[in-house]
């Protein structure tokens, strides 16, 4: 029997394909990450800063692409000056934190550092769930 579904169709009904088409674009599972670490609303400039080697534009078009894929939503406190904008992460971006610690458990069993003998440490999701709240445990322990 043949399709009349192209293969192009056919990828976009592949969970993961979808999947990657909306998380696979450079910075955006480490700006899910920022949100998973450091809490679950940041305001540009925070992201930015945080991921320090990201380009404001870059970084202006992952936030864009998360919103309309419902990952992350947008507040506007246009009441305030200079005018603030939030964004918080959905129900749907925080389903993917369990990907993000399965990417991170993989790392530490197959990231390693010649010098150090062992697993790299996240110097960002140790440090800040150590310093930052004491009732959260380091995912690295």
């Amino acid at each position: 029997m043949e399709s009349n579904i192209s293969k192009a169709e056919l990828e976009n009904y592949c969970p993961v394909h979808r999947t990657l088409e909306i998380v696979g674009k450079k910075w955006t599972l480490l700006i899910l990450r920022e949100f998973q670490c450091r809490g679950r609303t940041h305001r540009y400039n925070e992201i930015l800063k945080s991921l320090y080697e990201i380009t404001p534009k870059v970084l202006s078009a992952r936030l864009q692409e998360m919103v309309a894929e419902g990952l992350l939503n947008r507040k506007v406190y246009s009441d305030e000056v200079p005018v603030r904008v939030e964004y918080t992460i959905t129900k749907k971006g925080k389903e993917l934190e369990k990907l993000i610690d399965c990417m991170r458990e993989w790392g530490k069993k197959w990231s390693y550092d010649e010098h150090i003998k062992g697993p790299l440490p996240c110097q960002i999701c140790s440090e800040i769930r150590n310093s930052n709240n004491k009732k959260h445990e380091s995912p690295h322990r």
